[in-house]
């Protein structure tokens, strides 16, 4: 992890050449949410929530090691009450979505990028926090007890683009 300064894209690990294009490759699959799986999951594999999925190929573009911490949309976390305009919205306009907003530093990760959570599943780079410098991000959740629960990790992410 840089802890001097923050890496950008450029800087941003890239995948190994020498690992088989499947090793590479994730898969990303929308449904009731977006999250991401291992290439095994394909299209004839049952959704785990029992819906309906589309499932299409990404490719890894980049990796950087993160400190992640988790928030919602209460007071504590956003400094917003729930009769604040912009209570519930992003940075960038959008609402806030558990399993697909998390918090960047924008000149590391810029908004409106797609990262793979390793363990977790696919996220959109939809917001920006004060305390969101340089190698950390913050993940949605839809409560405070979830977010607390959460506490402070570190993993691997890896900048994803979606191919068709």
């Amino acid at each position: 992890m840089c802890v001097e300064a923050p890496c950008s894209l450029a800087q941003m690990e890239a995948p190994d050449s020498t690992r088989s294009a499947e090793a590479s490759r994730f898969m990303w699959t929308s449904g009731p949410h977006i999250r991401g799986a291992p290439l095994a999951h394909t299209a004839s594999s049952p959704d785990p929530d029992g819906a309906d999925a589309a499932v299409m190929p990404i490719h890894v573009t980049g990796k950087i090691r993160v400190t992640a911490t988790a928030y919602d949309n209460c007071p504590i976390c956003t400094g917003k009450a729930s009769d604040h305009p912009a209570f519930g919205i992003t940075s960038s306009g959008v609402p806030a979505m558990p399993e697909r907003t998390i918090a960047v530093d924008p000149r590391v990760i810029p908004i409106g990028s797609w990262v793979y959570v390793d363990g977790l599943g696919v996220y959109r780079a939809e917001d920006t926090g004060g305390a969101i410098q340089g190698n950390r991000i913050d993940i949605f959740m839809p409560t405070h007890e979830e977010a607390l629960e959460f506490g402070i990790q570190e993993f691997d992410i890896f900048l994803v683009r979606q191919t068709f």
